[in-house]
């Protein structure tokens, strides 16, 4: 997750290269440089399509851009759920948790993806299952909040 003070100037970057791409949908420099900024920002899936987008463009697959691909698909599919929505996940499993305890299932953190209108529902819980060791919803908020250097409430 990028640092909280470059959040802005990386919106702001992706905003105007999103109506450029638009614009210009066979920019391959800016399709590109739209696919770094995704990947700063942690939207990997957008990210990936933006590459394979340059790499159709040009009619080939370079080293460094297929090792780009391949380190996206690693990320796309370790983060299902992009780092906001795991923030979210914990926000949300901390406030319920301790008011009926943990039933040692994933029943709330289902719950919480059907509620948020997450699409694909049973890969997504898959990858939440295998990324953090097949846990329970209290074992999966203590592991995001380890993942992603959470502050824990006082």
């Amino acid at each position: 997750m990028p640092a909280a003070k470059s959040r802005p100037f990386l919106f702001e970057a992706a905003t105007g290269l999103k109506k450029l791409v638009r614009d210009h949908p066979e920019d391959e420099p800016a399709l590109r440089l739209l696919a770094q900024a995704e990947e700063a920002l942690c939207n990997y899936s957008a990210a990936r399509r933006l590459l394979e987008q340059c790499m159709s463009l040009l009619g080939r697959r370079d080293k460094h851009d297929l090792k780009w691909l391949a380190r996206l698909r690693e990320m796309e599919d370790k983060y299902l759920l992009s780092p906001a929505l795991l923030k979210g996940l914990a926000v949300d499993l901390e406030r319920t948790l301790p008011a009926a305890g943990c039933a040692h299932t994933f029943q709330r953190t289902e719950d919480w993806l059907r509620r948020k209108g997450i699409q694909d529902l049973a890969r997504r819980l898959d990858s939440l299952r295998r990324h953090f060791s097949d846990v329970c919803d209290c074992d999966l908020l203590e592991k995001i909040i380890v993942e992603l250097d959470l502050d824990r409430r006082p």
